[in-house]
């Protein structure tokens, strides 16, 4: 469990720097009134919110409020930037390295099965990927022009907000529960998380074998390195064709029994 947090916690203390509630609020304020934005204005808002984020972090608050205003592509959009300036995808963390985090071409299988060359050229470190995972997971997929209520008081009751957890908070929780004791709020996060979970195993042979045809090179998904199999040619011969002697044999029989029940 310390070892998770401690993941969890690299790179992600506050500084002057970190983008605050009180900064996020000044953002805002053109659209607090509203509670249905146009196309434009989300347009305008979600650039906005990306335009501070892409290089730099945040605080939990101020993440767990843009749960209103991002939608999963929104979110999608922000990592995609972040990991283009060279910063881990993960909006709380501050780690930057250009050798490390950088956009990079990845097989569609290796995003499917969540392999590790997947998320290390986009977060610093497996957690955080997790972590992000976590937080997309609970956002929704309706376009922020679509959403009503806009204006209700921040972190109110039945906003999006006041039912995001973040994964940091999901292991403080159980790193307090007391003697395996655990309240239905945080057996609910432990199988959110169990849906996430990512484990650095081999593959195992079917999953090989699917690598293997969508990595392939020519002729129909053949592994480049099978000579034989890329050498082997079917022909068809043309005119009419002599059928096998075991079943001519065998349908002049028949046609011998049908002919005596005549």
């Amino acid at each position: 469990m310390n070892a998770n947090m401690n993941e969890l916690r690299k790179y992600t203390s506050n500084d002057d720097s970190t983008f605050r509630l009180n900064k996020f609020n000044a953002l805002l304020s053109p659209y607090a009134d509203k509670s249905l934005l146009t196309p434009k204005e989300a347009n305008t808002l979600t650039f906005r919110i990306t335009e501070r984020l892409m290089e730099g972090n945040c605080d939990r608050d101020t993440l767990k409020l843009l749960s209103r205003y991002f939608s999963r592509k929104a979110y999608d959009d922000l990592v995609i930037e972040r990991v283009t300036n060279h910063y881990c995808g993960y909006p709380l963390c501050k780690y930057h390295n250009s050798s490390q985090i950088k956009p990079k071409q990845v097989n569609q299988l290796l995003i499917k099965l969540k392999m590790p060359h997947y998320y290390t050229s986009r977060f610093c470190c497996k957690r955080h990927y997790q972590a992000s995972e976590f937080y997309r997971h609970q956002l929704s997929s309706e376009a922020l022009f679509m959403r009503t209520e806009m204006n209700k008081p921040k972190f109110a009751t039945e906003t999006p907000e006041s039912s995001v957890v973040l994964l940091e908070e999901y292991f403080e929780v159980k790193e307090k529960t007391e003697n395996g004791e655990e309240t239905p709020a945080v057996r609910e996060l432990m199988k959110l998380m169990d849906k996430m979970r990512i484990d650095d195993e081999i593959l195992t042979n079917e999953q090989k074998e699917e690598y293997e045809l969508k990595n392939s090179g020519v002729n129909g998904g053949i592994s480049k390195n099978d000579d034989a199999a890329k050498n082997i040619q079917i022909f068809e011969k043309e005119g009419p064709q002599e059928s096998d002697t075991t079943y001519k044999h065998d349908n002049e029989n028949h046609l011998d029994k049908l002919r005596s029940l005549n």
